[in-house]
């Protein structure tokens, strides 16, 4: 599964036309809606959940009550750059593809430690799987898909604005950036060059990669256990 993970990686690079931001960016997002969140992810572990294929937009939800994604949408766009009265009723209406976007890029990008090297079976990629009746790595495949397209939606939603579209670019690249220079993805250990190259670019800057050696990552995952 690790080489047609790798080849599907290179293949969604490819379709997003994955190049080097011009531009850096610094943003302090950390703490926000942690407070809205927090119950979700002290219940969530608690229940006992029996997910039938019917619920094909569970996992969904799930990822999206249990990160801050819809937040990163938002600020996407600050009123000084972008003022209400002139530009909401356009945003308004990327918000909801730009975080599918955010959620799904992470997705991706975490399939390798998660269900490659790890042996996560609750996450939102293998809940697809479920729902779907399909094997992970088709879900994997599909959620790429996808993704591209509701990028192109976004780039179509906020075309109606002049600057907006091309403003989104670099949202787009440095959040792809972002996750491959984090270590905790592994993806060096796929020797894909990008990766590497992301790491040297991030160095110096507010997002380089300080995760402590051994540290592992949790997120809501529903019972924790394989639906």
């Amino acid at each position: 599964m690790k080489a047609e993970y790798t080849k599907l990686l290179r293949d969604f690079l490819g379709q997003v036309q994955y190049e080097l931001p011009r531009h850096r960016y610094d943003l302090a997002l950390e703490s926000l809606v942690h407070e809205y969140f927090l119950p979700v992810r002290t219940l969530l572990p608690t229940w006992a959940l029996t997910v039938p294929k019917e619920a094909q937009r569970w996992p969904f939800y799930l990822r999206l009550k249990s990160g801050i994604a819809e937040a990163y949408a938002w600020m996407a766009f600050p009123p000084a750059l972008y003022p209400e009265n002139t530009h909401f009723r356009v945003y308004l209406l990327a918000v909801p593809e730009l975080t599918y976007v955010f959620n799904a890029v992470n997705e991706i990008f975490s399939f390798h430690k998660e269900c490659i090297v790890g042996t996560e079976r609750s996450n939102f990629v293998s809940n697809v799987a479920i729902a779907n009746s399909v094997s992970p790595l088709r879900a994997l495949e599909l959620l790429c898909d996808e993704t591209i397209q509701a990028m192109r939606r976004v780039r179509s939603i906020l075309s109606v604005k002049p600057g907006m579209k091309q403003d989104i670019e670099p949202l787009f690249h440095g959040y792809i950036l972002y996750h491959l220079s984090q270590t905790r993805y592994r993806l060096a250990e796929l020797h894909i060059p990008e990766a590497r190259e992301a790491c040297n670019l991030m160095k110096g800057t507010l997002f380089q990669d300080h995760t402590p050696s051994g540290h592992i990552e949790k997120r809501a995952t529903g019972n924790g256990q394989a639906w």
